[in-house]
């Protein structure tokens, strides 16, 4: 971590601006040093986040044992047996509310309809972002959209 401590002085950047994302492989490693490296990003006044929250190994009980700051969800959850059905809705929204009351931000990944975007607004999602708004582009197309607007 003093690699990226001596980066953010370096260069004076705001601690606040930096966001760590811990990707759920690295929580099957080793819990106690995932542990403590949260513990490190925070003391350097840093965010840290769960990526792909909802697929794969992750599971609710990170969200319990680990002091995440933003809990980022996978597109995965946004497509049930039939698209983007209640059962979906259900979950996302469940997912949702316990990040309200554990005081968790909340980013919705991959979200490409309108209903989606709908959705989430209604039940708070903190972030949304996906190609319903743009798809990735490389940075000199990023720079001309921003200096059109």
């Amino acid at each position: 971590m003093k690699n990226y401590k001596d980066v953010i002085d370096k260069y004076n950047i705001p601690s606040n601006y930096i966001e760590f994302e811990i990707t759920e492989l690295t929580l099957l490693e080793n819990n106690e040093l995932l542990r403590l490296t949260i513990e490190e990003i925070h003391q350097m006044g840093c965010l840290c986040s769960i990526d792909d929250f909802g697929s794969g190994y992750s599971s609710l009980t990170m969200i319990r044992d680990f002091d995440f700051d933003i809990v980022k969800l996978d597109r995965e959850l946004f497509i049930g047996k039939n698209g983007f059905d209640e059962e979906s809705k259900n979950i996302v929204s469940s997912i949702v509310n316990l990040c309200k009351v554990m005081n968790k931000n909340v980013v919705a990944e991959g979200i490409e309809s309108e209903e989606q975007v709908e959705f989430l607004k209604s039940i708070g999602c903190n972030v949304i972002q996906g190609y319903y708004f743009a798809k990735p582009v490389p940075l000199e197309s990023y720079l001309e959209l921003i200096k059109n607007d």
